[in-house]
């Protein structure tokens, strides 16, 4: 069950900030074949650049509890637009796929550093298949959206998740999803209207700072 009164300790917030700035300025340093639009952020982000409040989701493509949370962020994003949701990419339940140069979470970045304009549906039809991922429906998708191009080469989307992968145990983190609202942590799957919730009063003291 969710504890709504359990919020990051301000040392931890703290630190997430800062890393989660820190990753960008190392990327976009390192960076130098990823297009300009993402090149400065590696972590694929809905919403405005400039929102009021950040949603940030540690998720893995694989994950049955982050494919069904999926569709309440998205509908967070329609209902309220002064938020954004940042995905860190954590692909816990998957490394190699045989016959395959990369895997789901290295595919996906990829996209999201080379073509972002596929990016929104190609992150779609990742969590929209049941089940793990594997060459085949990597390859489909990539078919689909016309990202082969993606299937490639999984070194600058494996420096990223090895980032995420830091954040996500420094943090103490466990398990996917895990969200962080306003320097709330929610460990876990929770229905849309908790996170509505939690948005709702995120917004309210954004508003009276």
């Amino acid at each position: 069950m969710f504890n709504r009164d359990k919020a990051l300790p301000n040392s931890y917030a703290a630190f997430f900030a800062f890393a989660l700035l820190a990753l960008s300025t190392i990327f976009f340093v390192a960076n130098n074949t990823a297009s300009a639009q993402n090149q400065i952020n590696p972590h694929p982000t809905f919403g405005e650049t400039e929102a009021k409040i950040n949603v940030i989701v540690f998720t893995d493509y694989n994950c049955p509890f982050c494919k069904r949370l999926e569709p309440h962020l998205q509908q967070l994003l329609k209902n309220y637009p002064d938020i954004k949701v940042t995905n860190v990419i954590v692909p816990l339940r998957q490394g190699n796929v045989a016959g395959s140069r990369v895997n789901s979470a290295q595919f996906a970045l990829n996209v999201w550093l080379n073509q972002p304009d596929a990016f929104a549906e190609t992150h779609q039809l990742l969590y929209a298949k049941n089940g793990m991922h594997n060459a085949q429906s990597l390859q489909q998708i990539a078919t689909k959206t016309g990202t082969q191009d993606a299937l490639a080469d999984p070194t600058m989307a494996q420096e990223i998740i090895d980032m995420n992968m830091d954040m996500f145990r420094d943090i103490g983190l466990r398990g996917t999803p895990s969200l962080i609202i306003d320097q709330q942590l929610i460990p876990g799957y929770v229905e849309y209207d908790v996170l509505a919730d939690v948005v709702e009063k995120a917004l309210a003291a954004h508003a009276s700072r």
